[in-house]
């Protein structure tokens, strides 16, 4: 998609049509960059593709096909692990974070959600040696792909399309939900 596509440019000449005639400047409210991003559809498509090579690694370091076949086997998982991270469950969850909370307090929860990923990140860092060591390899994808389903199973149950929704009725949306599920517990 181009970066001023042609109802974005539509709307930019019209404020520049505003702004000539009132001799001050105008700031628009358009979208500069405008994005598709399907969050909920590009995690949903991404997320199985984690699980299999996560069962490819487990699989691939159980099983003795010899070395070469499973070096093989090991480089494709790990290649097509990154790669699919890189597109859905690496960004997604950041731009969620960025779009659910209102905007009064949006700069505040983005910072908390991003050290409260850094932290996790930190725990994973530092508990992959010690799980290593007590269930192995085939333990640690094999428990990381369970992690994976139980986050594709999440994602097909809580998390809804943004696509083409402005920030406030995002914001909102969440709100209404926070709102139900406090009045579910209060009854």
């Amino acid at each position: 998609m181009h970066l001023l596509d042609e109802k974005n440019c539509k709307i930019l000449m019209e404020f520049k049509e505003k702004e000539k005639k009132s001799n001050t400047p105008v700031l628009p409210f358009f979208p500069v960059f405008t994005a598709v991003v399907l969050c909920r559809t590009l995690l949903l498509t991404t997320i199985p593709v984690l699980i299999v090579s996560l069962i490819l690694l487990v699989l691939g370091s159980m099983v003795d096909l010899g070395s070469v076949v499973n070096a093989s086997i090991s480089t494709v998982s790990v290649l097509l692990y990154f790669c699919f991270f890189v597109m859905g469950f690496g960004p997604i969850p950041n731009i969620l974070c960025a779009e659910i909370f209102p905007t009064r307090v949006r700069g505040l929860c983005i910072a908390i959600c991003a050290l409260t990923f850094w932290i996790c990140d930190i725990i994973v860092t530092y508990t992959l040696p010690v799980m290593l060591k007590s269930v192995g390899l085939a333990g640690v994808f094999g428990l990381y792909a369970v992690v994976c389903v139980i986050s594709f199973v999440f994602v097909y149950l809580k998390v809804p399309e943004t696509k083409g929704m402005p920030l406030e009725v995002i914001s909102e949306f969440f709100a209404v939900g926070a709102k139900q599920a406090a009045a579910a517990k209060e009854s």
